[in-house]
Order: C-alpha cells, then sequence, then structure tokens
C-alpha cells in the first residue's frame, strides 16, 4: 500500500474517531477539519495521479473479448476471470503491470470461480464429471490438484 493512501486512510481513520459520538463544538469542528484535509488530499491526489504514476479516478477495460466474463478476483497486479470465449468456461489472467491477458485452464470441462492469493490460482473444475478444486502455480507455471 502506497503511503499517499495509507495516509489517507489515517485521515479517514481519525475523521471517524473525532466524528463519532461526540457533539461538543471541539470535536465537531475537529471534525470538520479532518474532512475537509482529506477531500483536499484526495482531490490533490486525483490531480497529480499522473506524477505519480497511478491511475485514481479511472478505469480501464480489461477483457477484449465479446464472450461473457465471470468472478474476478485480484491479487497484487494479477486478476483472474472465467471466461466463455471458448464456447466452455476457462480460467484467465491479466497482468496489470505487463498489460498481458494469458490462459490458465485450457481443459475441454467447465472450470468456475478462481481465486488468487500470491502465485497460487484455485478454481471449482468439472473435468471428472463432479465438481473438483484444481489449482496453478503462476510462478511455476504447473496445475495441481
Amino acid at each position: 500500500m502506497g503511503l499517499e493512501l495509507k495516509w489517507a486512510i489515517g485521515l479517514a481513520e481519525m475523521l471517524k474517531y473525532y466524528h463519532s459520538g461526540y457533539s461538543n463544538n471541539n470535536c465537531d469542528n475537529m471534525g470538520k477539519y479532518l474532512k475537509s484535509l482529506l477531500i483536499i488530499f484526495v482531490l490533490a491526489f486525483a490531480a497529480f495521479s499522473s506524477v505519480l504514476g497511478t491511475k485514481v479516478l479511472s478505469e480501464e477495460r480489461i477483457t477484449k473479448d465479446p464472450t461473457h466474463q465471470y468472478s474476478p478476483a485480484i491479487y497484487g497486479d494479477i486478476v483472474v476471470w472465467h471466461d466463455y470465449r471458448n464456447t466452455n468456461s476457462d480460467i484467465y489472467g491479466y497482468n496489470l503491470k505487463t498489460k498481458q491477458e494469458f490462459q490458465i485452464t485450457t481443459n475441454t470441462a467447465d472450470q468456475y470461480d478462481p481465486a488468487i492469493y500470491g502465485d497460487i490460482v484455485v478454481w471449482y473444475d468439472y473435468r471428472n464429471t463432479n465438481s473438483d478444486i484444481y489449482g496453478y502455480n503462476l510462478k511455476q507455471g504447473r496445475s495441481f490438484e
């Protein structure tokens, strides 16, 4: 988490602390002051986000395929989801830093609902008729069950 984001979260926590349940003028004034500081910081951070190399108030389309994509999950710079572009559901990934999409599963059965933690992606897999849990190690480039 970047320093700017930690600072904004700290301000928000202070605002919540000073503004929750207190009704005397000193706390009300402190809450208004902190709220103003938070708003100024967020606007300044958004305005200078391109200088800092971070997109704050923007969105980016990750998938370009016209079929359906569902169940996105993210860890660090990697986003994973299940995707119907191959007539069945497969697991795909996207690296936000490199802007590269990659396919994780290629089995003709359906794979659904990926989750990611670190370099490990797991999902429900129906290649054996019933639902099993399969996984893939992104760093090693290998599947496991």
